[in-house]
């Protein structure tokens, strides 16, 4: 049995080398011409299961559509295709040849016979070339090869590798910047330039392989030859071995690491780390040769995401806005990506770590519609072969309009663990989607901003946000809060004001308020206040199960919430509001935009502008340090040229000093105030500007408060 094999296989072989050294002229005049080639043998063909379906069994040959089809033998006519069943298909078949895209020529029927390049088959169709087919279904070979085939047909165009990629085994995962680990596969885009025709450039290859070489130019892998195409595969099921993802009837991106077979694969797993070069090599037919060489580095394969990016603030600059965000600090760290949304639920990226890279931390839009809300969070990515991406940054979100109605939301919530238990939070997101809907104008700032840029003044409206963290505020946001006489502020956090009380600056703020700090008590199921409303208590949200409690003297403000046991959860003083439980629990999922309407407005009633809230060239007065001894600093923005007098009055309203009175130009500008035999105590600053030509006064006032 085995000897009847033998012999079986020996003659399979020598009846190939037979068919392979066949040759015959073209089957379109003129017949002894070589004519353009708009497709070569084995390319990948798209069809119904997607873009890599089929081998192209044939070589296709140009011929406008009418163009007149003969026979490349003496024969006789063995199948017949007709448009009307198979389409833009059609074919005639005489013995081994078959020609597709071929209108049947009238009156031809299977068995008639066939006179080598005098019998009309057809003419072309619609498609311009005939589909030439060497061989019988599912045997077909190359018409292009060398010693056989169509003749003449000449080549001395050389191919050529475009690119040489590497991705992870059997995915379409690339390894970024050629870093790679594990099981690879090489990739490589390849073409043949088969002549000058109008698809001649642009052919499949031949034969493709590789091989790879290390830094001492020794050869550590291949060389692999997996593809000659001289017949057709035996299944077409293998083209998804040869070509990867992107390859399409015109573009061809080979395997080279695969088998023709089955899959394939560099392990480069227990090599040594450093640099290697792989090298990938293709020809045509008539042994025309392209090398191309790329250089990749095998490494270790890393799974470790950077840490979560902190926003420090979303905040309008001139007619757009600006983002900024503090530095991550990892080795490996590629870049940023940036997600948009203006509802929190449908979320995009237009802006990754080619925009965003390793030493960017901010990103300015110089345009931006008013009146329209958007939400960004950010995301960190290192520089892996697969690139990992961190967790989410807080969400953050801004809307554009009126600066006499601004809001800042302030996030200074850092807190890991206890009520929240996840890494991110998005309460000042929600917090500014409550602003939106009653058509308030926001920014968001992390309180570390204020740290980190003592250039930012707080707008009239300003929401601090802490849920249940403890820490102190940052110092030079107590000041602002300070500077800002208790106007328009809402400080919300269940234990906000322990951490208040934990620092002299944030004790000295609760203290001017008239507040004290009462006993922590559970959170009721019911509270009432804020005019007259009862709040169903949403515990949903996180765990929390305290909250602190808070008096306040009656010269000062009043209770704002309270429990039926008479505990006091908030207080209001001055244009101030203190609420322990956060917006979550007292709005429950359905917000309650009346009370956002009531609360804004009661903070923003009778407001001025105070500071630079988020445009430039606004009148502005403040000083540094506050609290001070012996001397503070007195810094004002003047707008335009004009008079300015700067007064410091007591408590009591009684005019103290005057510090200047004169005309300024505009501009910014300083003074020292000595305070030389002024008693300690809080200090009213205040400042009263004429704009030339304006005929308006604008006044602005501070508390400086002067410990000796």
């Amino acid at each position: 049995m085995s000897r009847l094999k033998t012999i079986t296989f020996a003659f399979i072989v020598v009846n190939l080398q037979l068919l392979l050294a066949d040759s015959y002229n073209w089957p379109c005049e003129p017949f002894d011409e070589q004519h353009w080639i708009n497709g070569t043998f084995c390319e990948n063909r798209e069809g119904s299961s997607g873009s890599i379906d089929h081998f192209h069994d044939g070589v296709d040959m140009h011929l406008s559509a009418g163009g007149q089809v003969y026979s490349v033998i003496n024969g006789t006519i063995t199948s017949i295709g007709w448009p009307s069943d198979y389409g833009i298909n059609s074919w005639v078949r005489v013995g081994r040849y078959a020609y597709v895209h071929v209108n049947p020529a009238s009156g031809i029927s299977v068995g008639d016979p066939i006179t080598a390049f005098e019998t009309v088959l057809g003419t072309t169709n619609d498609w311009n070339h005939i589909h030439f087919k060497d061989g019988q279904p599912g045997s077909e070979i190359n018409a292009l090869r060398d010693g056989g085939g169509l003749d003449p047909f000449e080549d001395p165009y050389e191919p050529e590798v475009m690119n040489i990629r590497f991705f992870q085994d059997g995915t379409t995962n690339q390894f970024t910047d050629n870093r790679v680990f594990g099981l690879m596969d090489i990739v490589s885009r390849a073409a043949d330039l088969t002549d000058m025709g109008p698809y001649g450039g642009n052919n499949g290859m031949y034969k493709i392989g590789f091989d790879i070489i290390d830094q001492n130019d020794s050869i550590v892998a291949g060389p692999r030859i997996p593809y000659q195409f001289d017949e057709i595969p035996p299944s077409d099921s293998y083209v998804h071995n040869v070509f990867h993802e992107g390859s399409s009837t015109s573009t061809y991106h080979y395997i080279v690491s695969n088998h023709l077979a089955n899959n394939g694969s560099v392990n480069v797993t227990d090599w040594e780390q450093g640099f290697y070069t792989a090298r990938v090599f293709t020809w045509d037919t008539r042994n025309n040769v392209d090398t191309l060489t790329v250089e990749f580095e095998v490494t270790e394969q890393d799974n470790e995401a950077p840490v979560a990016p902190t926003l420090l603030s979303v905040l309008s600059e001139g007619e757009g806005f600006r983002i900024r965000w503090l530095p991550n600090t990892e080795e490996d760290l590629a870049g940023y990506h940036l997600y948009f949304s203006y509802d929190m639920e449908t979320w995009t990226s237009n802006h990754d770590e080619s925009v965003l890279t390793d030493t960017t931390s901010e990103l300015i839009v110089p345009s931006f519609p008013q009146d329209m809300v958007i939400y960004f969070k950010l995301t960190a990515v290192d520089n892996a072969p697969f690139p990992n991406e961190s967790e989410q940054s807080d969400i953050y979100g801004l809307r554009l309009g009126n600066p006499n109605e601004q809001f800042a939301i302030i996030d200074a919530y850092d807190r890991i663990g206890g009520a929240w238990t996840e890494s991110t939070h998005p309460f000042v997101a929600l917090l500014g989607q409550r602003l939106d809907r009653i058509g308030l104008p926001f920014g968001t700032v992390n309180d570390d901003l204020f740290e980190l840029d003592t250039t930012y003044y707080l707008p009239p409206g300003k929401i601090i946000y802490t849920l249940d963290d403890t820490d102190p505020l940052p110092s030079s946001l107590t000041e602002q809060l300070l500077n800002s006489f208790f106007n328009g502020t809402w400080l919300i956090g269940s234990y906000l004001l322990e951490g208040l009380n934990s620092d002299s600056l944030g004790q000295l703020y609760v203290e001017e308020l008239g507040i004290i700090l009462g006993p922590s008590a559970a959170i009721p199921d019911t509270m009432t206040g804020l005019w007259g409303r009862t709040f169903q208590m949403d515990t949903s949200w996180y765990a929390l199960d305290s909250l602190n409690t808070a008096e306040i003297d009656p010269n000062s403000g009043s209770t704002i919430l309270e429990d039926s046991e008479g505990h006091s959860f908030g207080v209001q003083a001055y244009q101030f509001l203190y609420t322990a439980p956060p917006p979550e629990l007292l709005f429950g999922p359905v917000p309650d935009d009346e009370l956002m309407v009531e609360i804004t407005q009661w903070l923003l009633e009778d407001l001025q502008v105070t500071g630079e809230p988020f445009l430039p060239n606004h009148f502005s007065i403040d000083a540094y340090p506050n609290p001070f001894n012996p001397s503070t600093t007195i810094r004002f923005n003047l707008p335009a040229n004009g008079k300015i007098r700067v007064t410091v009055h007591d408590i009591l309203g009684r005019e103290v000093e005057e510090i200047i009175s004169g005309k300024m130009v505009s501009g910014k500008q300083e003074i020292v105030w000595h305070t030389d035999g002024t008693a300690s105590g809080v200090y009213i600053l205040k400042a009263d500007f004429n704009p030339l030509g304006s005929g308006e006064t604008f006044q602005l006032t501070r508390k400086l408060l002067l410990l000796k």
